[in-house]
């Protein structure tokens, strides 16, 4: 290859955008741009990798970008980054399976920093499965009379949550100390009204999924 075609070569050359959740399959679509537009230099191609990189990507491989080796300099750098980023996915996994709990958030909120956590890398059954294992047993049995989506449900497991809040506050707000606790607010009746409110609510659900399959036949 002339000095001039390499030159051609260089403007014609489109790496793809970063990929940190897959950089394997990202340094292979590098590979075949390379070989697409002729290029094999290992400078070239090192360079190339180095100029498609944002900062923040730039940061974990600084060590090798301000001192190259004198020789393999993209296998090296390729290789690192693979490592790194598969180290980080890993660990947002670990994160994602052992660490995250609901707390005081909404079960939509849980669900959206899983999904964060998981970044596409779990099919939606799974992470279903996962989230559920994380929200408490009465949602748990709404839920489980629906086929909706996975977002539905968490809508749905919001407003299970918010009716549930509501019923506590109620009690705790009309509940006074001995000696006139008799005339104060009964923990059964709110329980009974709570376990109407999720079955009535769990109806809605199962009506509403029987609905859905039958448009679908």
């Amino acid at each position: 290859m002339t000095s001039e075609t390499v030159e051609v070569a260089r403007i014609v050359l489109r790496l793809p955008p970063f990929w940190k959740s897959n950089v394997r399959l990202w340094i292979a679509q590098c590979d075949h741009a390379f070989t697409f537009s002729g290029i094999s230099s290992d400078d070239t191609k090192y360079s190339a990798l180095v100029a498609n990189l944002d900062a923040e990507t730039l940061s974990y491989v600084s060590d090798i970008v301000l001192s190259p080796p004198n020789s393999d300099k993209y296998h090296t750098l390729s290789q690192r980054l693979i490592t790194q980023f598969s180290d980080l996915e890993t660990q947002k996994i670990k994160k994602l399976l052992t660490d995250l709990q609901l707390g005081d958030e909404k079960p939509s909120h849980l669900l959206r920093k899983m999904k964060e956590l998981s970044n596409g890398q779990l099919q939606d059954d799974f992470l279903q499965s996962l989230w559920l294992q994380r929200i408490p047993p009465h949602i748990q049995t709404v839920l489980s009379a629906s086929s909706e989506p996975l977002d539905k449900l968490a809508i749905i497991a919001d407003k299970v949550s918010e009716i549930v809040g509501a019923s506590s506050t109620i009690c705790a707000a009309t509940t006074v100390p001995p000696p006139f606790q008799s005339s104060s607010c009964s923990a059964q009746p709110t329980m009974d009204s709570l376990a109407r409110q999720i079955q009535e609510l769990s109806l809605q659900v199962a009506e509403l999924a029987r609905e859905r399959n039958s448009s679908r036949h």
